[in-house]
């Protein structure tokens, strides 16, 4: 028997078989990191540890949007130095980009592509003239579209602005990373390389919680409603979840709404690489807790599983 402790819970790997692994069968779990988050992180050491298992494919960015939101500033050389000692850890990693500067933006992915050999995926923010976006498509084939998140709630717009970026990559055959994607109609309206998203998370942050359909929608559960909850009661014990977990507060712990949510996303991943007939990478975005997604990854990966109501410590 193989254990993974996270901070809340204990999974148990078993000889048994359960319907996750159907459910998610090729599923390549992804995952986001930060190096504003993780600047002092040990990937070597702690990787092995958190994802006994096997870790997610990871994409690094800077996290400066984070940490300037935060009053915390970000030195690209430290960026730059981080990126070297780890880049055999990240299957992909970002430019260190200045959302609203894209002459600044344009200097750093030079600067560290001279000074420091490093290849960063380019980023093309919201706003910016589109001619700078066909210069990029002549020199890459892979470009991050970054600045969404305030216009998250702008989907008309958003909508009309990816129509744009689709367009011209039509002719190029350039591929988009959309950054903090987590506008469900927006994603699957277009044929992404790979988005972030956080949303998978947004049962344990804000209680609502989500199964997906298999047909291209997701179905919803609010943390502590008996009614809402009780509707998907097979659909949690499908998951090996009792539903009488999230109408008592006793019995909670907010891991069990992360793996509802993650399996619906890892589904819904699934379902996009399928519906556009190519691969789609989610990356699963968690900010500093990272614990949340060792906890997923271990769910999904593990070849079998049982889940007991046990709090470790």
């Amino acid at each position: 028997m193989i254990s993974f402790i996270s901070n809340t819970v204990l999974l148990n790997i078993r000889d048994m078989t359960t319907p996750v692994q159907v459910m998610l069968k090729g599923f390549q779990p992804y995952s986001l990191t930060s190096y504003h988050y993780f600047r002092d992180f040990d990937f070597d050491k702690q990787l092995p540890k958190l994802f006994p298992l096997g870790a997610p494919k990871l994409f690094a960015d800077s996290g400066a949007f984070s940490a300037a939101t935060q009053g915390a500033q970000i030195d690209i050389d430290d960026y730059a130095r981080w990126l070297t000692k780890h880049k055999k850890h990240f299957l992909t990693y970002a430019n260190f980009d200045v959302i609203g500067n894209e002459k600044q933006t344009a200097k750093n992915q030079e600067y560290l592509e001279n000074a420091y050999d490093l290849t960063p995926l380019p980023v093309f923010h919201v706003g910016a003239d589109f001619k700078i976006l066909d210069k990029l498509m002549k020199d890459y084939d892979y470009i991050a579209l970054g600045g969404l998140v305030p216009f998250a709630t702008d989907r008309k717009n958003l909508m009309s602005y990816f129509i744009t970026c689709f367009k011209m990559a039509q002719t190029t055959g350039c591929k988009f990373h959309g950054f903090g994607m987590t506008n469900w109609k927006l994603l699957k309206s277009f044929p992404w390389h790979s988005v972030d998203s956080s949303s998978w998370n947004a049962g344990a942050i804000y209680g609502r919680l989500v199964f997906f359909d298999g047909k291209g929608e997701f179905m919803k559960a609010t943390l502590w409603d008996k009614a809402s909850v009780y509707k998907h009661g097979k659909r949690f014990r499908a998951l090996g979840l009792d539903p009488e977990w999230f109408v008592d507060k006793e019995k909670y712990k907010r891991v069990y709404a992360c793996l509802v949510d993650g399996v619906a996303w890892a589904q819904a991943s699934l379902w996009l690489t399928q519906y556009w007939q190519q691969d789609i990478k989610v990356y699963f975005s968690n900010a500093e807790n990272i614990s949340d997604v060792a906890t997923l990854t271990a769910f999904i990966l593990g070849e079998n599983y049982g889940l007991e109501h046990k709090v470790d410590g």
